[in-house]
């Protein structure tokens, strides 16, 4: 079934796109109303990095169930989109004036577009967001009925333009902003030891400076392609498999694994968790886990001291995650250290919180291999 049109005009559409500017969530329905507003039969919104990378993609149809969805690669080969990578400024452009009509890519992609929607032209708004590359771009499909977009479709879209690029831009800040004060937090709790904020894409993000420093002696770990390896083969292939568990979408999980040390000394543990993910819309790539190092001949062998150093536990939540690595229930282990057992739970809540596990038994197996 199509949906309802929301139609607006180029004031309100301003005025929404400030208010978007503070409040994430509303950037997708905005564009929608934008496309729909302009004459479209439906159209995307995109979000790109730096690297010319597409990390957020919306659709939107009139009539939704006839939209056929696109082959999975499509996007990385879309020559609707290609020339907004080239763009240095912000700006609109038109099917009619990059597309070859006879050009192999331009039939293979208007074939699909006719077999599901019978979207024939488009029209395109380009935004830049900061000075590192990064851009969003609105794309309006119109029919083959429709035409072309006409000069006043263009005007119109020219009119918003500006405002969109400044909304935009203040969105992108907020949410480079609230990725400092994420990072200020992480290294206030971690203090000197080593740690890594990793983004959904299995990219390096941010690092102490305790973690510059290990990895600055180039030895076991390094950072190759943005992305945290080991120099030993089998310890790699195993740190990036508890890193892509920690960052996947769903059901993401906590990992360890031992990193081999040369020269007879002592081994590294690498933990990785998941952290809570807010998918803002105007972030190119957001922290998805923490990885956080331990030397093993550095730090206290008590498990007491590891499991605080490793994950930043309390005091009490560390006794409470000995008493039970011991065997105890929540139950018991509340009474063995004189808590209340409300107390207990909450402080095994946080347990849970801190190691990115959702079950007591995710929790134990954790703490086990750092044990």
């Amino acid at each position: 079934m199509g949906e309802l049109l929301a139609i607006s005009s180029e004031t309100d559409l301003i005025d929404r796109a400030y208010a978007a500017a503070l409040d994430d969530s509303l950037w997708e329905g905005w564009a929608r109303d934008l496309i729909f507003t302009l004459g479209g039969a439906g159209g995307t919104f995109m979000v790109w990095d730096e690297n010319a990378t597409i990390t957020r993609s919306y659709s939107y149809a009139i009539d939704a169930d006839a939209q056929q969805a696109p082959p999975v690669d499509w996007w990385a080969r879309n020559p609707d989109e290609s020339p907004a990578t080239a763009m240095t400024r912000p700006g609109l452009y038109v099917d009619t004036e990059h597309l070859d009509s006879g050009g192999p890519m331009s039939t293979a992609r208007r074939r699909w577009q006719l077999a599901g929607s019978d979207w024939h032209h488009h029209m395109s708004g380009v935004a830049l967001l900061g000075e590192g590359g990064a851009r969003a771009t609105i794309t309006v499909h119109r029919t083959r009925e429709d035409g072309p977009p006409t000069p006043r479709d263009q005007d119109r879209f020219a009119a918003i333009l500006p405002d969109m690029t400044r909304a935009m831009n203040l969105g992108f800040h907020a949410s480079r902003t609230l990725l400092d004060s994420f990072w200020d937090g992480v290294q206030a709790r971690q203090g000197a030891r080593s740690a890594l904020l990793i983004d959904e894409r299995g990219h390096v993000m941010r690092l102490t400076s305790g973690a510059e420093a290990l990895l600055g002696q180039g030895r076991e770990l390094h950072v190759t392609g943005k992305r945290l390896s080991s120099r030993q083969p089998a310890d790699d292939a195993q740190l990036a498999a508890v890193i892509e568990a920690a960052i996947a979408p769903s059901d993401a999980r906590s990992g360890v694994v031992r990193i081999a040390r040369a020269g007879g000394q002592s081994s590294l543990m690498a933990i990785a968790y998941p952290l809570a993910r807010s998918r803002r819309v105007l972030a190119p790539a957001e922290p998805a886990a923490l990885v956080s190092i331990v030397d093993l001949g550095a730090a206290d062998p008590g498990h007491y001291a590891l499991y605080r150093q490793s994950f930043g536990f309390t005091h009490r939540e560390a006794e409470t995650a000995q008493a039970l690595m011991q065997g105890h229930s929540v139950e018991s282990a509340a009474a063995c250290l004189g808590l209340s057992v409300p107390t207990a739970r909450i402080h095994v809540r946080r347990l849970l919180e801190k190691t990115g596990t959702a079950r007591q038994s995710e929790l134990i197996r954790i703490l086990s291999v750092i044990g």
